[in-house]
């Protein structure tokens, strides 16, 4: 292997996995001939050296000047065949039940910087306490850095609501994966996508028509699917179990077993010292989805195959195999069954800010002057378009002269002259009179002309 191979070349990528390789088992030889003694795990568990992710590794051994001196020749001799320089001067040194005098000289004597927990390893802090909420302020303040590029103002709804499920649904879920949030992280987080929603910013809020908890349901039960963080974390915590009755035998598994028992844990309550780690908050998996009144561990089911062996199965999914969106999906089901009779159905032949707009009709939730009356921010409740009656959605979109004769056209060309509708409900209904909308796409493209008159009445209205 020659040096010199330019970053961004394609086989980069390739020839460093293959150097990284060489070090892996440079240091696996090394402790077959003794010559590096890992971390040696209880109930015959394997013998733990080293994390290697990339350039990114963790070694670990027992404490000992002899030990160090050695891994240091044997990164020597990896940067002299590779032509990977290690650089020690960057590299951190940390002790487990060392005194900190001892520590400081072997330090010193190998030119290595005092490292002290809890530290960031693959973008996830290690040996932290993280029911502690200092711990989560990395996630906080990503979702805050996020809000603040974004201005809500210059969003629609359909803009905002995509990035509340794509972006702001996501930033979190590398530390969702393998810890439980805090409580007060989730209320913090949800807030601050709530906020984002209606418009406002961490320092400014808008007001709140819909209550949170609704628009984090299904839109099959009337909500927008957005979908809940705790929600999502429990779900990707719920990986694991199915990871580890999947693999039984992969070395993180040996390693879990190796501590915890042969069942992990599962079967027996963790003592507390352990409960605080990441694994006590996947082994306390059932006990937090319990006090949300949602079973998990019932949705493992025991197949036999042909051979006669048995496998595992998750019967939230059709296929068997388990999912992280089965579970999300099944919880906040449960934890959010909001139902509204006018759920709108969501129609994909128009922008999502049309959607949102009917979906906000539909449950009576725009701010319109009887609305903004009624909680006192207007001192008047009377139409702004005709000044002639109370402006609720029914008139702005049905009752209003101005409305009236844009339904009057769309009828025209629709051919339902006979029907005048004197509600929002009665005009989602008028779709029942179409012979085209016993199919799908006849009733599609009734909402398709729906949405084009809320949008038409909206223009000159300015307050949807």
């Amino acid at each position: 292997m020659e040096r010199g191979v330019r970053q961004g070349d394609p086989l980069s990528p390739f020839l460093f996995i293959i150097a990284a390789e060489g070090l892996n088992i440079a240091l696996e030889t090394a402790k077959e001939k003794n010559l590096f003694e890992g971390i040696h795990l209880p109930r015959h568990g394997p013998v733990i050296s080293h994390l290697q992710y990339a350039d990114d590794v963790v070694f670990m051994g027992k404490w000992s000047e002899e030990n160090l001196k050695n891994l240091i020749r044997i990164l020597r001799c990896f940067e002299l065949a590779s032509g990977l320089k290690i650089n020690l001067s960057k590299s951190k040194l940390y002790g487990v039940g060392t005194q900190d005098i001892e520590l400081d000289l072997v330090a010193r004597s190998l030119n290595f910087s005092i490292g002290s927990f809890p530290f960031i390893y693959l973008g996830l802090p290690v040996g932290a306490s993280m029911g502690r909420t200092t711990h989560w302020k990395p996630i906080i303040e990503k979702f805050q850095v996020k809000l603040s590029r974004w201005k809500a103002s210059t969003l629609s709804y359909g803009g905002r609501l995509t990035l509340c499920k794509a972006v702001l649904g996501s930033l979190g879920s590398f530390y969702f994966s393998l810890y439980r949030a805090p409580v007060k992280v989730i209320k913090s987080l949800e807030r601050i996508r709530m906020r984002f929603f209606w418009g406002g910013s961490t320092d400014s809020k808008k007001i709140a028509w819909i209550a949170w908890e609704k628009i984090l349901a299904a839109k099959e039960r009337g909500g927008l699917g957005i979908g809940s963080l705790k929600a999502q974390n429990y779900a990707l915590l719920g990986k694991w179990w199915w990871r580890f009755m999947r693999n039984p035998v992969s070395i993180w598994a040996m390693v879990i077993k190796a501590i915890h028992g042969p069942d992990g844990g599962f079967s027996r309550p963790l003592s507390a010292k352990r409960r605080s780690g990441c694994w006590g908050s996947i082994v306390n998996l059932p006990k937090w989805l319990e006090k949300d009144q949602v079973s998990f561990v019932d949705h493992f089911k025991q197949e036999v195959n042909a051979d006669g062996s048995l496998k595992w199965t998750w019967s939230l999914e059709s296929s068997g195999v388990y999912s992280v969106s089965s579970l999300r999906f099944h919880f906040d089901n449960l934890v959010h069954p909001h139902k509204s009779d006018d759920t709108w159905v969501w129609n994909p032949l128009v922008p999502g800010k049309l959607n949102v707009l009917a979906w906000r009709v539909g449950l009576g939730k725009l701010p319109c002057m009887e609305n903004l009356y009624r909680i006192g921010v207007s001192s008047s409740n009377l139409c702004r378009m005709c000044n002639e009656a109370p402006e609720s959605e029914d008139h702005i979109f049905v009752g209003c002269p101005v409305s009236r004769e844009i339904w009057l056209q769309l009828s025209n060309w629709w051919r339902l002259l006979e029907h005048s509708p004197n509600s929002c409900r009665e005009l989602l209904n008028c779709k029942n009179q179409l012979g085209a909308s016993k199919s799908e796409g006849g009733s599609r493209s009734y909402n398709v002309m729906l949405l084009v008159g809320y949008l038409e009445i909206q223009k000159p209205e300015g307050s949807c």
